[in-house]
C-alpha cells in the first residue's frame, strides 16, 4: 500500500506519459507540438490530442489525476477560438473503456486511506462525501470523474501501455465525430 507523501510533479507526470505515448504517436504520424506548455500532438492538421494534469489534485491520500482531451480545430494550436472538444471517454465504447476502468480501480484500491484527522479537514456534508468518494471504486467515466488517477510514478507509468492502443481510435473518431464549431466536452458518449 502506498504511503502518503509527495505526489509526482506535473512536469514528471507529463514527462513519463509523453515518453510512453510518443512511439505510438510517431507510428500514427501525429506531430508533437512544442509551443504549448502541456503535452499535445497534432494529427492530420485537424485533430489535437492533449494531456492535462489536474493541478488541484494535490491531496497526499487521494492522489492526482490527468486526462486526455481531443479537439478538432482549424487552428494551429489547441484551445484557441471555437473548436470541437471532447474527453477521451466520450469517444470510446464501453469495451474500450473497460481496461482503463480496471486500472483506475486498481489505483484507487492502492490509495492510502486518510486518517480521521484528514477527513475532518473537509466540511461535513457534500464536500466531505465527495472527498471520501475518491476512495471508492469508480463505475464509469464522466464529466466529473474524467481524471485517470495516480498516486506514484509507477501508477503514471502504467497508463501509457493502456492508452497507446487507443490513440488511433480516439483520433479517428475525433476526426469523424467532432465539429469545429461545437464543444462536446464532458457531455456523455458521442458514439
Amino acid at each position: 500500500m502506498a504511503v502518503p507523501g509527495q505526489l509526482p510533479s506535473q512536469a514528471l507526470v507529463y514527462e513519463v506519459l509523453s515518453e510512453g505515448l510518443e512511439p505510438e504517436f510517431q507510428r500514427l504520424e501525429a506531430r508533437r507540438l512544442q509551443t504549448v506548455t502541456y503535452p499535445a500532438w497534432r494529427w492530420q492538421n485537424t485533430v489535437f490530442v492533449s494531456l492535462q494534469v489536474d493541478s488541484k489534485a494535490t491531496d497526499p491520500y487521494s492522489g492526482g489525476g490527468f486526462r486526455v482531451e481531443l479537439e478538432k480545430s482549424d487552428n494551429k494550436l489547441p484551445a484557441l477560438g471555437l473548436n470541437g472538444r471532447a474527453m477521451f471517454f466520450q469517444l470510446l465504447t464501453l469495451a474500450d473503456l473497460q481496461p482503463l476502468l480496471e486500472r483506475q480501480n486498481e489505483v484507487i484500491r492502492g490509495l492510502p486511506r486518510p486518517p480521521r484527522k484528514q477527513v475532518d479537514l473537509y466540511p461535513a456534508g457534500r464536500v466531505r462525501d465527495r472527498y471520501l468518494a475518491y476512495f471508492e471504486p469508480q463505475a464509469s467515466f464522466g464529466g466529473v470523474q474524467s481524471w485517470l488517477r495516480f498516486h506514484s510514478v509507477e501508477d503514471v507509468m502504467c497508463w501509457a501501455p493502456l492508452l497507446s492502443p487507443l490513440l488511433g481510435t480516439l483520433m479517428s473518431r475525433a476526426e469523424a465525430l467532432l465539429r469545429v464549431d461545437e464543444r462536446s466536452l464532458g457531455k456523455g458518449s458521442l458514439l
